[in-house]
């Protein structure tokens, strides 16, 4: 017998006994002193959804081979006619001061049971589910997911490096974006949009938190491209009569029928609770978009300029507008909007792993767009739709947005677009029934200014 422990011993010395001995000290941090047997196999769950698969494989490997072992120096005593009970075995097994010793084999066989035909899948997909079960018992944080570093930190992992999942993006499928969605998302940025836009003008560090709120909202709101963000200019217009600019100003006139007689002049921060009321007298904020993409436009549109009327918006939605409408007086160079704008696009991202863990792609400004045009194509026409993203193509435009029924219907808000555009989309696809607009010609919009 006891050369057959002394065997035994060696063997789990030698290749698991620090593994065994980690995840019981990481089990106490999260469980106490009494952690039972069965809290062990579900710490050495929860560090299944962090780490490396390989390394989730070993710590299984090396719990499952100490049962085994206790299992079996229990047989050998009793074929002996000698009676171990657990507090007997482990100390020679596994050196250890801890309140483990005092369980008998009833919460032993119960680990056993639970190993018996357990695969690294089900050990992951148990961790999730147990960290699920923590964020709803945790209301501190306000949200269903654990943050990734709060996982990391019930898992036990100090000083090491966890695997990023990496996710595949889909070919052909973009999940809605809902606006609790968002909300989560805007939960998890630490700053504000005011915050990350004073920091552009200031001389120091670059709040891209606060950028990253700023942009995600209005591209969601407005389905521009991220190029786009720098260049976009937020007016507004009268519903009756003229508009306030006056003869002479750097007002500019309307550029199309369905406005026709009236002015456009920039949107003031004052006019922002009137224009967010919708009453007969309050005037219609206009996003007007300078299109990034026109080298490959159909010569019959002209979509270097695109406006949405923002009929509906809530006023903090206008209020945000109105700050990305503020981006365009910094005169950023190229590759330094680019570079903001990657770096916000990369922050996104990250984000979205902590707040969709099951989501297959990761949310970004694109996806945001890809949102705004599935949300586009079924609450409107495809010309419409396509007067809103600044699509050409209606091959383009199918790409964009989900596989869905068209059946199905957004219930989130959405602008409402130029109809003279939409018209003049529709005429060059042939879908003359699609759009009905005024019949008087358009004058030019000069965006400079």
């Amino acid at each position: 017998m006891d050369n057959d422990l002394t065997v035994a011993v060696t063997c789990l010395r030698d290749s698991y006994v620090q593994i065994i001995r980690r995840c019981i000290r990481r089990t106490v941090e999260r469980c106490g002193i009494n952690a039972t047997p069965d809290d062990v196999l579900t710490q050495i769950a929860i560090r299944s959804t962090v780490l490396r698969r390989s390394t989730s494989t070993v710590e299984l490997c090396a719990f499952r081979h100490l049962v085994v072992c206790m299992f079996d120096l229990r047989d050998r005593a009793e074929a002996m006619g000698r009676s171990l009970a657990p507090p007997d075995i482990l100390p020679s097994l596994l050196p250890l001061d801890h309140r483990l010793l005092d369980y008998g084999w009833r919460e032993w066989e119960s680990v056993s049971a639970r190993l018996a035909n357990l695969t690294i899948s089900d050990l992951v997909y148990a961790g999730r589910r147990e960290l699920a079960s923590r964020s709803r018992r945790d209301e501190t944080i306000g949200r269903r997911v654990l943050p990734m570093a709060e996982a990391w930190r019930v898992a036990g992992v100090v000083g090491v490096a966890p695997l990023r999942k990496t996710r595949r993006s889909p070919s052909a499928n973009w999940l809605p974006i809902s606006e609790r969605t968002m909300q989560r998302l805007e939960s998890c940025l630490s700053s504000t949009a005011h915050a990350g836009l004073r920091s552009l003008h200031s001389a120091g560090s670059i709040d891209y938190d606060g950028l990253t709120r700023l942009f995600a909202r209005t591209v969601w709101l407005t389905g521009m491209r991220r190029s786009e963000l720098f260049s976009c200019r937020l007016f507004s217009i009268t519903r009756s009569g003229h508009g306030s600019a006056q003869p002479g100003s750097s007002a500019m006139p309307d550029p199309h029928a369905a406005i026709l007689g009236r002015k456009l002049c920039e949107l003031k921060h004052s006019d922002i609770p009137l224009a967010a009321r919708c009453e007969p007298t309050s005037p219609i904020p206009v996003m007007a978009i300078r299109s990034a993409k026109t080298a490959c436009s159909c010569p019959r549109i002209d979509n270097s300029l695109r406006l949405l009327l923002l009929t509906g918006l809530a006023k903090s939605d206008l209020e945000l507008l109105w700050l990305a409408a503020r981006l365009h007086r910094l005169n950023l160079a190229p590759n330094r909007a680019f570079y903001i704008a990657k770096k916000c696009t990369a922050r996104l991202g990250a984000v979205s792993e902590e707040v969709c863990p099951r989501r297959p792609d990761r949310i970004t400004l694109h996806t945001l767009r890809h949102a705004f045009a599935d949300a586009a194509r079924r609450s409107m026409s495809p010309p419409e739709a396509a007067a809103m993203t600044g699509h050409t193509s209606i091959r383009t435009l199918r790409a964009y947005g989900a596989r869905h029924p068209k059946s199905r219907r957004s219930g989130r808000w959405m602008p409402q677009p130029d109809p003279t555009f939409a018209h003049t989309i529709a005429t060059a696809w042939g879908m003359h029934h699609a759009v009905a607009t005024n019949d008087a010609d358009p004058p030019a919009l000069d965006m400079r200014g």
